[in-house]
Protein backbone atom coordinates (compact mmCIF):
# COMPACT_ATOMS: atom_id res chain seq x y z
CA UNK A 1 0.00 0.00 0.00
CA UNK A 2 1.55 3.60 -1.01
CA UNK A 3 0.94 5.98 1.39
CA UNK A 4 3.30 8.97 -0.17
CA UNK A 5 0.48 11.08 -0.85
CA UNK A 6 -0.64 10.61 2.72
CA UNK A 7 3.04 11.65 4.19
CA UNK A 8 2.67 14.68 1.88
CA UNK A 9 0.14 15.69 3.96
CA UNK A 10 1.46 14.78 6.98
CA UNK A 11 4.06 17.20 5.55
CA UNK A 12 1.79 19.69 4.53
CA UNK A 13 -0.05 20.21 7.98
CA UNK A 14 3.63 20.01 10.02
CA UNK A 15 4.31 23.14 7.16
CA UNK A 16 1.44 25.31 8.14
CA UNK A 17 2.06 24.21 11.77
CA UNK A 18 5.70 25.88 11.38
CA UNK A 19 3.70 29.31 9.59
CA UNK A 20 1.04 29.01 12.68
CA UNK A 21 4.57 29.01 15.61
CA UNK A 22 5.35 31.85 13.69
CA UNK A 23 2.62 34.14 13.75
CA UNK A 24 2.18 33.50 17.48
CA UNK A 25 5.19 35.86 17.75
CA UNK A 26 2.80 38.66 16.49
CA UNK A 27 0.11 38.37 19.09
CA UNK A 28 -3.11 39.29 18.13
CA UNK A 29 -1.75 41.60 15.41
CA UNK A 30 -2.65 39.82 12.79
CA UNK A 31 -5.47 37.58 13.69
CA UNK A 32 -6.83 36.96 10.51
CA UNK A 33 -3.22 35.24 9.21
CA UNK A 34 -3.19 33.28 12.37
CA UNK A 35 -6.65 31.85 11.44
CA UNK A 36 -5.74 31.22 7.57
CA UNK A 37 -2.64 29.46 8.96
CA UNK A 38 -5.07 27.12 11.21
CA UNK A 39 -7.76 26.58 8.76
CA UNK A 40 -4.94 24.87 6.61
CA UNK A 41 -3.12 23.57 9.42
CA UNK A 42 -6.65 21.84 10.71
CA UNK A 43 -7.33 20.63 6.92
CA UNK A 44 -4.20 19.22 6.09
CA UNK A 45 -4.29 17.57 9.36
CA UNK A 46 -7.25 15.67 9.05
CA UNK A 47 -6.48 14.79 5.31
CA UNK A 48 -3.70 12.79 6.55
CA UNK A 49 -6.83 10.23 7.85
CA UNK A 50 -9.21 10.74 4.95
CA UNK A 51 -6.47 9.98 2.44
CA UNK A 52 -5.04 6.94 3.95
CA UNK A 53 -8.54 5.64 4.17
CA UNK A 54 -8.41 6.45 0.61
CA UNK A 55 -5.54 4.65 -0.23
CA UNK A 56 -6.70 1.65 2.19
CA UNK A 57 -10.14 1.33 -0.14
CA UNK A 58 -7.97 0.73 -3.30
CA UNK A 59 -6.75 -2.18 -2.15
CA UNK A 60 -7.71 -5.78 -3.29
CA UNK A 61 -10.69 -7.08 -0.85
CA UNK A 62 -8.76 -8.74 1.42
CA UNK A 63 -6.25 -6.50 2.14
CA UNK A 64 -8.91 -3.60 2.24
CA UNK A 65 -10.69 -5.77 4.63
CA UNK A 66 -7.40 -5.76 7.01
CA UNK A 67 -5.98 -2.42 6.84
CA UNK A 68 -9.64 -0.89 7.42
CA UNK A 69 -9.98 -3.24 10.35
CA UNK A 70 -6.72 -2.36 11.55
CA UNK A 71 -7.84 1.67 11.49
CA UNK A 72 -10.44 1.25 13.32
CA UNK A 73 -8.17 -0.15 16.24
CA UNK A 74 -5.05 1.92 15.65
CA UNK A 75 -5.90 4.14 18.83
CA UNK A 76 -6.14 1.16 21.03
CA UNK A 77 -2.85 -0.49 19.21
CA UNK A 78 -0.87 2.95 19.72
CA UNK A 79 -2.12 3.09 23.66
CA UNK A 80 -3.82 6.52 23.18
CA UNK A 81 -5.14 8.00 26.31
CA UNK A 82 -8.18 9.11 26.54
CA UNK A 83 -7.38 12.82 26.54
CA UNK A 84 -5.34 12.28 23.27
CA UNK A 85 -8.48 10.27 21.91
CA UNK A 86 -10.82 13.41 23.04
CA UNK A 87 -8.11 16.01 21.41
CA UNK A 88 -8.55 14.27 18.13
CA UNK A 89 -12.14 13.96 18.45
CA UNK A 90 -12.10 18.08 18.96
CA UNK A 91 -9.81 18.74 16.11
CA UNK A 92 -11.83 17.00 13.81
CA UNK A 93 -14.88 18.49 14.67
CA UNK A 94 -13.34 22.12 14.45
CA UNK A 95 -11.60 21.61 11.20
CA UNK A 96 -15.48 20.50 10.12
CA UNK A 97 -16.92 23.82 11.91
CA UNK A 98 -14.15 25.59 9.97
CA UNK A 99 -14.74 24.76 6.55
CA UNK A 100 -18.05 24.33 6.47
CA UNK A 101 -20.38 26.23 9.33
CA UNK A 102 -18.94 29.20 11.74
CA UNK A 103 -15.50 28.98 11.72
CA UNK A 104 -13.17 27.57 13.98
CA UNK A 105 -13.68 27.53 17.91
CA UNK A 106 -10.37 29.13 18.71
CA UNK A 107 -10.38 32.25 21.16
CA UNK A 108 -8.14 34.92 22.31
CA UNK A 109 -7.03 36.39 25.29
CA UNK A 110 -4.77 39.09 26.50
CA UNK A 111 -3.51 38.88 30.28
CA UNK A 112 -1.57 41.26 32.43
CA UNK A 113 0.97 40.78 34.84
CA UNK A 114 3.89 42.47 35.89
CA UNK A 115 7.73 42.06 36.58
CA UNK A 116 10.77 43.72 38.16
CA UNK A 117 12.86 46.10 36.16
CA UNK A 118 16.31 43.28 37.34
CA UNK A 119 13.81 40.59 35.23
CA UNK A 120 14.91 42.02 31.75
CA UNK A 121 17.13 44.86 29.62
CA UNK A 122 14.94 47.69 30.15
CA UNK A 123 16.04 51.79 29.17
CA UNK A 124 14.69 55.45 29.77
CA UNK A 125 16.52 57.84 27.12
CA UNK A 126 18.14 60.97 29.07
CA UNK A 127 15.86 63.75 29.52
CA UNK A 128 13.09 61.61 28.58
CA UNK A 129 10.93 61.06 31.81
CA UNK A 130 8.27 59.30 33.05
CA UNK A 131 8.61 56.77 30.49
CA UNK A 132 10.52 53.05 30.03
CA UNK A 133 11.20 51.10 27.01
CA UNK A 134 11.67 47.80 27.11
CA UNK A 135 11.57 45.01 24.65
CA UNK A 136 8.98 41.56 25.09
CA UNK A 137 9.35 38.83 22.38
CA UNK A 138 10.52 41.19 19.95
CA UNK A 139 8.09 43.94 19.66
CA UNK A 140 9.30 47.40 21.65
CA UNK A 141 7.20 48.36 24.51
CA UNK A 142 6.93 52.44 26.01
CA UNK A 143 5.18 52.48 29.14
CA UNK A 144 4.45 55.54 30.89
CA UNK A 145 5.27 54.99 34.53
CA UNK A 146 5.58 57.57 37.38
CA UNK A 147 8.55 57.77 39.95
CA UNK A 148 11.54 55.52 40.37
CA UNK A 149 10.56 52.40 37.81
CA UNK A 150 10.19 49.13 39.90
CA UNK A 151 8.32 46.84 37.58
CA UNK A 152 6.78 47.21 34.23
CA UNK A 153 3.40 45.61 32.78
CA UNK A 154 3.77 42.90 30.70
CA UNK A 155 0.99 41.77 28.21
CA UNK A 156 0.47 37.86 27.64
CA UNK A 157 -1.46 37.32 24.78
CA UNK A 158 -2.79 33.65 23.93
CA UNK A 159 -4.49 32.03 21.02
CA UNK A 160 -6.34 28.97 22.96
CA UNK A 161 -9.17 26.02 22.46
CA UNK A 162 -11.40 24.93 25.28
CA UNK A 163 -11.41 21.03 25.24
CA UNK A 164 -13.60 19.79 28.12
CA UNK A 165 -13.65 22.57 29.92
CA UNK A 166 -9.86 23.88 30.02
CA UNK A 167 -8.02 25.92 28.36
CA UNK A 168 -5.60 24.46 25.86
CA UNK A 169 -2.71 26.69 23.81
CA UNK A 170 -3.64 26.41 19.69
CA UNK A 171 -0.40 25.78 18.76
CA UNK A 172 0.27 23.00 22.10
CA UNK A 173 -2.89 21.29 21.09
CA UNK A 174 -1.98 21.31 17.61
CA UNK A 175 1.35 19.79 17.92
CA UNK A 176 0.19 17.10 19.99
CA UNK A 177 -2.24 16.40 17.22
CA UNK A 178 -0.48 16.64 14.13
CA UNK A 179 2.32 13.83 16.54
CA UNK A 180 -0.88 11.60 17.00
CA UNK A 181 -1.30 11.43 13.15
CA UNK A 182 2.45 10.58 12.26
CA UNK A 183 2.19 8.35 15.48
CA UNK A 184 -0.70 6.48 13.50
CA UNK A 185 1.14 6.33 10.11
CA UNK A 186 4.20 4.80 12.23
CA UNK A 187 2.12 2.45 13.53
CA UNK A 188 1.01 0.95 10.33
CA UNK A 189 4.28 1.05 8.99
CA UNK A 190 5.51 -0.88 12.21
CA UNK A 191 2.53 -3.28 11.62
CA UNK A 192 2.97 -3.66 7.90
CA UNK A 193 6.34 -3.36 6.79
CA UNK A 194 5.88 -3.93 3.22
CA UNK A 195 3.73 -0.53 3.07
CA UNK A 196 6.06 2.09 0.58
CA UNK A 197 6.23 5.19 3.20
CA UNK A 198 8.08 7.31 4.60
CA UNK A 199 7.31 7.55 8.72
CA UNK A 200 8.93 10.15 10.88
CA UNK A 201 8.77 11.97 13.77
CA UNK A 202 6.82 15.78 14.20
Amino acid sequence: MNLNRVNKKLNEAKFFLDKLKKQKTKGGKYPERFDSYLSAFLTAAKSVDELFLYEVNREAPGQRSTYSIWHREWKVRCNLADTERRLIEFMERDRNIEVHTSGSRRAFKTTMKRLPMDWGNFSQKPGVKNYVSYHWKGTKIRERIIGEPKSVKILKEKYYFTIDGSEHSVIQASTKYVKLRARMLKQFGADYPQTVALYDDC
